[in-house]
């Protein structure tokens, strides 16, 4: 992939030249965000966003990489636009950027991963296509987007890629009946993630292997513990947003299909999915609640599609990342 550079070539073309570090950006993917200890990039990309030839061109290093790497195969292609702008993405998702340019951080999760987890990021990096880029820089929305229960919603919602869940933004996120955040969530989520980001960098382990050990029975160290521990009470705290307070999530841990999860058990998942599509549930009082009941709200920017915005695209406040560099090139 010609615009994408390793650290070591992108801090040899920024060395060459300060300028471009204009143009010469981290460049977050998947594997980074589910194995790196700080979700930060490994990668680096060129990124000439939607100028012109001649103002990409001032950049001599980075330009003359995308003549040498990316045009010959840009021009042999049969869509035009990929062959008339060859120096640039094939998919910018500028929407997204728009979106997130008064933020500090972003929520970010990975399409295709096991644990189904969100991480808080830096706004600087260029995000790739398997990502999906929430527009939320607060504690309240990434616990919301950290609890079991839209875990639990995404999954039942969303395909399989191979034995992981695929998180689909039309299918798992517009779909799902957002609950107004309450201090609780925000404050939890505050905890969660600074827990859980300590712990990862002194373990020096990712999402993956972190919640490898979350979900084993046989892992009893203490910060483990008390990261489970802080999503029972998160989840507990998004379940009373939602009214459902005499509601028994009964965590605990359970088989799936996706194997041994700490998690909800097979009776409360099923009532919690049965509530959130509105349907009678027999589990328990709460069970005649129906989904729109208390504290219940569908983010009306979450259901609005923006035009003319192909995949990756944006779809109210979440934000698939853009196709830079994986573009064809």
């Amino acid at each position: 992939m010609g615009f994408v550079l390793s650290e070591h070539e992108a801090k040899a073309i920024i060395a060459a030249d300060q300028r471009n570090a204009e143009v010469v950006r981290p460049y977050l993917v998947g594997e980074d965000l589910n194995s790196r200890p700080d979700g930060s990039p490994s990668r680096w990309v060129i990124d000439f966003r939607d100028w012109s030839t001649e103002r990409a061109a001032e950049y001599a290093e980075p330009f003359a990489r995308v003549v040498e790497r990316v045009k010959p195969d840009r021009l042999k292609l049969n869509e035009r636009g990929y062959r008339e702008r060859w120096w640039q993405f094939g998919r910018q998702g500028r929407d997204l950027y728009v979106e997130i340019a008064p933020l500090e951080h972003c929520v970010v999760i990975t399409i295709t991963s096991r644990t189904v987890q969100p991480m808080l990021v830096p706004t600087g990096p260029v995000f790739a296509h398997k990502l999906v880029v929430f527009a939320y820089d607060d504690d309240g929305h990434f616990g919301m987007l950290s609890s079991a229960i839209h875990r639990e919603w995404a999954i039942a919602r969303g395909s399989t890629m191979r034995t992981d869940p695929n998180y689909t933004p039309s299918d798992c996120f517009e779909t799902f009946p957002q609950p107004s955040l309450t201090d609780s969530i925000s404050a939890l989520g505050g905890q969660l993630d600074k827990h859980r980001s300590a712990l990862m960098l002194d373990r020096q382990e990712g999402l993956t292997k972190t919640y490898n050990r979350v979900h084993n029975p046989d892992e009893h160290a203490d910060d483990i513990a008390r990261l489970r521990e802080l999503h029972v009470t998160l989840d507990y705290a998004v379940r009373d947003a939602y009214g459902w307070t005499d509601l028994d999530l009964g965590h605990d841990f359970h088989e799936t299909k996706f194997g041994t999860r700490f998690t909800f058990a097979p009776g409360p998942r099923q009532e919690v999915l049965d509530l959130l599509l509105g349907r009678p549930s027999g589990g328990s009082s709460a069970g005649a609640r129906p989904a729109g009941a208390v504290g219940v709200r569908v983010d009306v920017r979450a259901r609005r599609r923006l035009p003319g915005v192909a995949c990756p695209g944006v779809v109210g406040r979440v934000l698939e990342g853009d196709e830079r560099g994986a573009a064809r090139s």
